[in-house]
Order: structure tokens, then C-alpha cells, then sequence
């Protein structure tokens, strides 16, 4: 005899720890730091510092725009892109340049296709060992862009 299903009773797709989550669709970026209006798409997070630079959380996250271009996003950070901006967020708190107690945004990965930014936004306090939070933006590059956000 047939079962019902529901999404309660569904399996979950277990993510690992670290991966960026591009598939579902959000109307604005609700983590993270706002993209260009411009961008072809964005994805975003909310991820906590650590000694790699940051680790993300899968419920942080979050990615606007087509369906193609969100893949894009996806191939794009899982292919070189957000162990590149982990290095360098690594390299400019090691030498100072980023903090988590202090606000100041930085792009930790730009090529022709897609730019990485990242700030802590002062939502942590070294001297107590808080690593704080890094909010992060990736976006498709358009090539027109008007400076607006979204």
C-alpha cells in the first residue's frame, strides 16, 4: 500500500560543513553584505571567523537571481573562489588589517566574472577570544553597474 509523504517525513540533503548553499532563492540578500543592483546574481552568508580565515554555517545563507546564474555562484565559490577569500581574509587579520572588533569592508577575491567582500561588521571582541562574525557578498559581475544595493 502506497505511504503518504510530506516534507516532515522527506529526507534532508546533508551539507558539509563549509559548502555554499546557492539553490534556493531569496528576494534580498537576508545574510551577508548587500550586492549591486547590477549584479547578474549574489549569494551571501553570515560566517564565524576562525583560524582558516571563516567557516559557514548552512543555514546563513543566502542567493538571489536566475537559476543559471546562482548555479554559476555555486561552481564559481566551490571551485577556487572561497578558498581564496578564507587565505586572504587569514592574511589581512594576521597582519591586522581586518579585525573582529573593528567595521571595515574589504573584496578578499575579484576576477573578470565574480567578486568576494567580506566585514566583520565589529560583531566580535579578540581580546576575549571571539572570533566574531564575517559577512560576506559574492556577486556575478555586470557590466554596467550603477553603485546602488540591494
Amino acid at each position: 500500500m502506497p505511504t503518504k509523504t510530506d516534507a516532515a517525513t522527506k529526507p534532508r540533503r546533508a551539507y558539509k560543513h563549509g559548502e555554499p548553499i546557492v539553490g534556493t532563492e531569496c528576494r534580498k540578500m537576508e545574510w551577508g553584505l548587500p550586492a549591486p543592483v547590477s549584479a547578474l546574481a549574489a549569494w551571501g552568508a553570515r560566517a564565524i571567523g576562525s583560524g582558516q580565515g571563516f567557516d559557514l554555517l548552512y543555514d546563513r545563507q543566502c542567493a538571489w537571481g536566475g537559476k543559471e546564474d546562482r548555479a554559476r555562484i555555486g561552481r564559481l565559490l566551490n571551485g577556487h573562489v572561497l578558498k581564496a577569500a578564507q587565505r586572504e581574509w587569514r592574511d589581512l587579520r594576521d597582519l591586522g588589517e581586518v579585525a573582529s572588533d573593528v567595521h571595515k569592508e574589504v573584496v578578499l577575491y575579484e576576477d573578470d566574472e565574480i567578486v568576494l567582500k567580506g566585514n566583520s561588521n565589529a560583531s566580535g571582541s579578540p581580546k576575549y577570544g571571539d572570533p566574531g562574525y564575517v559577512y560576506i557578498v559574492a556577486y556575478l559581475k555586470n557590466t554596467e553597474t550603477d553603485g546602488a544595493t540591494r
